[in-house]
């Protein structure tokens, strides 16, 4: 069953903001070796935690795959969905598809180091691995560099 997250109301707390994203927080204790997967609804409160204003809406799915062997994790992101944005050319409201995937490995160390692109080191006897930020660069790196709305390619926007 996926897991939501979704802002409910216009009113959003950074505390329940806060809260919220916890989910993000992979447990490693109590998980055997193999694959695990995780799945998440990711709509436009996500970003607010981010202060990242640039999507007026926010359609997405997570797939997260974890793969524990005696000696690193190997985490596989995939997000697949729809972000609303503006047209660079014309300022018209559209939504863009996006998808892409992101692995990377999970090892332990003396401590917290994220400096390797695809290498995460975290403590040993750590408890968790937090993810949020690897969630949402992946998403923004879905998204193209140029915006332009699909009317003005095909020619059906007046």
């Amino acid at each position: 069953m996926p897991l939501s997250f979704s802002e409910g109301n216009e009113c959003i707390k950074t505390d329940v903001i806060m809260k919220e994203l916890t989910q993000f927080k992979i447990p490693l204790t109590g998980l055997k070796q193999g694959r695990h997967q995780f799945l998440y609804d990711i709509d436009k409160a996500f970003f607010t935690y981010f202060e990242y204003d640039e999507f007026w809406e926010s359609i997405l799915k997570l797939d997260v795959e974890l793969i524990i062997n005696s000696t690193s994790l190997a985490l596989k992101l995939h997000v697949k969905g729809e972000v609303g944005v503006q047209c660079y050319v014309t300022n018209e409201s559209y939504m863009q598809p996006v998808e892409d995937t992101y692995e990377f490995v999970v090892r332990y160390g003396e401590e917290y180091n994220d400096d390797q692109e695809n290498i995460l080191i975290i403590p040993h006897g750590s408890i968790e691995v937090d993810i949020k930020q690897y969630v949402y660069e992946t998403i923004l790196l879905s998204v193209p560099a140029r915006l332009v709305h699909p009317g003005i390619e095909d020619g059906t926007l007046q």
